[in-house]
C-alpha cells in the first residue's frame, strides 16, 4: 500500500479544487485580495523596546537578518506564495535548506498541490515525512498500487515535529539537507490536511452557481436586442415633408433623413441634455397626435434575476472569504453609493486584527531559522502594513 495519506477521495483534491473554481471570478479575485492584504508591505524584522512602560517598535534595517532575507528572495519564494497557498488550499509546506555547516540557507513555500503527508507512524504517532511530486495527477502515481515502483518520481522530505523541534531539529539537520514544516488551520477530526474556512462553498452549490450566472448573463446578451429608443413618426408628417413627391422611395428617404437628424442632434455625449421640439394636432376624437414621438424602451437586464443572483452570490463568497465589502469597494446589495472613508478604515483595521493568527503562522519558520542560524534572540518578525486614517484624525494626510 502507499505510505502517503491521500488528499481527498482519490488523492486529487487540490487539482479538483483548482478545476472547480477556475471559472469563479469572485473566488479567484477574493483569494488574490486576501493574499495582497496579508502580505501588506512585506516582512519586517524588528526589536521591541520598553520605554517608560510603553512598547516601541524599532525596525531592523541592516545586518545579517536583513541580508539573509534579501539574498533568499523571501518575498517571492516564501511569503507571497505561502499566503496564497494558505488561503487557497488551507495548507502550506515551507521547505528549509541547509549548508554543510548546518546553517539554514533556504526557505521556500513548496507548491501545496505537490505535497502529500505520510501516514502516521504507529510508533511515534507522528507524521514524519512529506512526499513531494508534480506527478500526483498522472496515471503513474494515481493508479499505482505498488508505491515502490514509482517512488523515484517522488521526493521524500522529513517533517519537523512541532512539539519538540528545538530538541529534534539538530539531529534532523545532521542527516538531511532539506526539511519540511506544515502550516494549517485547526480542523476538528483530522490530523492531516486542513480545510480552509471557505471550503463549504465547494459543496453547497455556490461555486457552481457563480460559474453559471456568468454563462446566463452571456446568453442573455447574445440573444438580447440592443435597442434603447423607439421613435414613432406620424405618416402625415412624412407626406408633408415629401414636397409633393409621395413615392415610396422618397418617403423612405424622408424617413431616413429624420432618423439621421435625430441621431445627429440628440445622440452622444456632445448632445447630452439636448431637447427636441415637435408639433402636434388633435385627431377626430380630440386626442393630441405628435409628429414625432420618442419612447424609452425598458432594459430587462437592469432588474433581471441574474443580476440579483450575482450580487447575492458575491456577498456569500466574500462572507466565506471573510472580506468586508468596504475593503474591495463593493456594494453587493445593489447600492451605487461608495463606502465612506471611515467604513473603509474600520473594515481594514478589523481585517488586520483577524489576519494576526495567519500571519503569525506564516512567519513562524523564520523563528526556527533564527534559532538555527544564531541570530539576535531579540529580533522578531512582523508584516509592514499601511495604516488607514481619516482627515479629522490626521488633517495633513
Amino acid at each position: 500500500s502507499q505510505p502517503i495519506f491521500p488528499w481527498g477521495d482519490n488523492n486529487q483534491f487540490p487539482l479538483e479544487l483548482d478545476d472547480k473554481i477556475k471559472n469563479s471570478d469572485s473566488i479567484e479575485s477574493g483569494l488574490q485580495t486576501l493574499t495582497e492584504l496579508a502580505y501588506g508591505m512585506g516582512i519586517q524584522p524588528y526589536i521591541e523596546k520598553v520605554v517608560d512602560g510603553k512598547i516601541f517598535i524599532e525596525p531592523v534595517v541592516s545586518g545579517p537578518v536583513v541580508e539573509w532575507l534579501e539574498e533568499n528572495n523571501i518575498r517571492e519564494e516564501y511569503s507571497e506564495k505561502a499566503f496564497y497557498n494558505c488561503f487557497r488550499y488551507g495548507n502550506v509546506f515551507p521547505q528549509f535548506g541547509f549548508s554543510k555547516e548546518g546553517k539554514c540557507n533556504l526557505l521556500v513555500a513548496t507548491d501545496t498541490p505537490f505535497c502529500r503527508m505520510e501516514r502516521v507512524d504507529t510508533t511515534s504517532l507522528l507524521v514524519e515525512n512529506i512526499y513531494v511530486s508534480d506527478q500526483w495527477a498522472t496515471n503513474m502515481l494515481k493508479n499505482s498500487g505498488d508505491f515502490d515502483k514509482v517512488k523515484k518520481f517522488v521526493k521524500k522530505v522529513p517533517l519537523i515535529n512541532k512539539t519538540d523541534w528545538k530538541v529534534s531539529i539538530k539531529k534532523l539537520i545532521e542527516k538531511n539537507n532539506l526539511l519540511m514544516w506544515h502550516i494549517g488551520d485547526y480542523t476538528p477530526g483530522t490530523r492531516y490536511y486542513s480545510d480552509a474556512p471557505w471550503f463549504p462553498l465547494l459543496n453547497n452549490g455556490i461555486v457552481d452557481t457563480d460559474k453559471y450566472t456568468g454563462q446566463k448573463m452571456k446568453a442573455y446578451y447574445d440573444k438580447a436586442m440592443n435597442l434603447i429608443y423607439h421613435i414613432e413618426i406620424n405618416a402625415d408628417y412624412i407626406l408633408a415633408k415629401c414636397d409633393g413627391d409621395n413615392s415610396i422611395d422618397n418617403q423612405e428617404k424622408v424617413l431616413n433623413d429624420i432618423h439621421e437628424s435625430i441621431d445627429d442632434n440628440l445622440v452622444g455625449a456632445d448632445n447630452a441634455f439636448s431637447s427636441i421640439i415637435t408639433t402636434f394636432k388633435n385627431n377626430m376624437g380630440g386626442d393630441p397626435v405628435s409628429n414625432v414621438k420618442i419612447k424609452v424602451l425598458d432594459n430587462p437586464i437592469n432588474n433581471a434575476t441574474v443580476i440579483k443572483d450575482m450580487q447575492s452570490i458575491a456577498a456569500r463568497i466574500n462572507s466565506a472569504l471573510r472580506i468586508d465589502d468596504a475593503i474591495i469597494n463593493a456594494k453587493t446589495a445593489g447600492s451605487m453609493e461608495a463606502d465612506s472613508g471611515s467604513e473603509k478604515k474600520n473594515a481594514m483595521n478589523s481585517h488586520k486584527t483577524r489576519m494576526t493568527l495567519t500571519r503569525d503562522k506564516i512567519l513562524y519558520p523564520l523563528y526556527i531559522i533564527k534559532h538555527i542560524n544564531g541570530w539576535d534572540p531579540n529580533i522578531k518578525f512582523g508584516i509592514k502594513t499601511t495604516q488607514l486614517t481619516s482627515l479629522d484624525k490626521n488633517p495633513t494626510g
